[in-house]
């Protein structure tokens, strides 16, 4: 398969949690959009910190105009604001990692 020519998109390019109670969870969701020509591969994906992690698994291939969706959890360990990355490696040679950042606060 080719690389993906054109920018996939994270939507949006950030979530915020708000404030959650101390060793609950809350999941939001964002959408991968394959804004390419070909076939997009995700490949590894990674969180910091500890607090924020991946709700289950995401679908590793997006064809051309479709988008699939990753669900993200916040799991607050002390009442404080907490922020983060997640990174998720792709093949397109325009943007190989995309990234959406995390805010949330536990309470």
């Amino acid at each position: 398969m080719c690389p993906v020519d054109d920018d996939p998109i994270a939507t949006p390019s950030s979530l915020e949690f708000g404030f959650v109670p101390v060793g609950q969870e809350l999941t939001k969701s964002f959408a991968i959009q394959n804004q390419g020509s070909g076939p997009l591969n995700l490949g590894d994906a990674g969180i910091d910190p500890s607090a924020f992690a991946l709700a289950g698994d995401f679908q590793t291939f997006v064809e051309p105009g479709q988008s699939v969706t990753v669900d993200v959890q916040f799991r607050p360990g002390a009442a404080v604001e907490t922020r983060g990355t997640l990174t998720i490696q792709t093949d397109s040679t325009v943007k190989p990692i995309l990234e959406v950042q995390l805010d949330g606060t536990g309470f």
